[in-house]
């Protein structure tokens, strides 16, 4: 993937280089709920489908990822871009160029919703969330990028403050679809599954942040967003190390990093609780809570270490 400054031109000079492409957004309402809504405020009659109709998951179409053609005009297309580079955020669309029928494209799209593990169990594959696909395609080889892109000719996806990233997939002029593929057909990597974890913990960081910026100001004035992003993901690595997997516990337990001391976990009476094996492990982070006393907490505060961090 490259660095792609301006979208909308990169868009158009491809369009030129190919007459039998369009433009079409993949989006996905789990990472940003606004988008269904906007589609229909910005679109007269837009040209869509939710990929989860006419699949085993047609009960839960309110949930569906999306694909929209658009046009290079498209008052959807450029609210999206200007949203994305505004806000500053991975949680807007997939846009990608194809010559391929429309028709086509969804159903390869509705082929990839379950894909199976490297173990070989099936899972829902959310890859409609430009985080996932992301770190899909990262961690990818170029003939594993090629099977999920499948008729994707043109990718744009942003991975950074105000940075798109293109992909150009050469395959795709030659794609056809194989009618003998049924789902799950594809099967993820260790290397894959490895670095959805590691996104996951980047997003939970990034809404750590946000939650600290509106609820605790006052302990995080003077940080800035990369600072609080690298000190809350390092706190759930920490979190991690006391075999803590529940979301709200590792939550809370980087929470204290910050409201108590980022080594409190390292007081004799907590590390004690949080390391008992005579409670199981999803239950000790609550058991340290209720039955650390007073006193301990004051001795985590006053054994304050800012190179705790680290």
């Amino acid at each position: 993937m490259t660095p792609c400054d301006d979208i909308k031109t990169t868009i158009e000079i491809q369009l030129d280089q190919n007459e039998k492409r369009a433009i079409y957004v993949l989006f996905d309402p789990a990472a940003s709920e606004s988008l269904p809504a906007e589609l229909f405020l910005k679109e007269d009659q837009p040209d869509y489908q939710p990929l989860f109709m006419e699949t085993e998951f047609a009960e839960l179409v309110y949930a569906s990822p999306y694909l929209v053609k658009v046009t290079e005009d498209s008052p959807f297309l450029d609210w999206c871009i200007e949203q994305a580079e505004a806000t500053n955020n991975h949680l807007f669309p997939i846009i990608y160029l194809s010559s391929h029928s429309f028709e086509t494209q969804l159903t390869h799209w509705r082929s990839l919703l379950k894909v199976n593990t490297p173990e070989g169990e099936p899972m829902l594959f959310r890859f409609a969330d430009p985080r996932v696909l992301f770190a899909y395609l990262g961690a990818s080889k170029p003939e594993q990028q090629q099977l999920l892109l499948g008729p994707v000719e043109g990718l744009f996806i942003q991975a950074e403050a105000n940075t798109w990233f293109s992909l150009n997939n050469a395959a795709a002029a030659d794609f056809q679809l194989n009618p003998q593929l049924t789902m799950p057909w594809l099967k993820l990597t260790d290397k894959q599954v490895e670095a959805f974890d590691i996104q996951a913990q980047l997003n939970l960081s990034w809404q750590m942040v946000e939650h600290l910026k509106e609820e605790q100001a006052d302990l995080v004035e003077g940080q800035t967003d990369h600072d609080l992003q690298e000190m809350t993901y390092k706190g759930l690595q920490k979190g991690a190390k006391y075999g803590l997997t529940d979301e709200v516990d590792l939550i809370s337990f980087v929470v204290m990093m910050f409201v108590v001391a980022p080594n409190f976990a390292e007081q004799p009476g907590i590390k004690a609780r949080l390391t008992d094996e005579s409670i199981p492990e999803d239950e000790r982070f609550e058991y340290m809570v209720e039955t650390t006393t007073e006193e301990e907490w004051e001795a985590a505060v006053e054994a304050y270490d800012i190179d705790a961090w680290d």
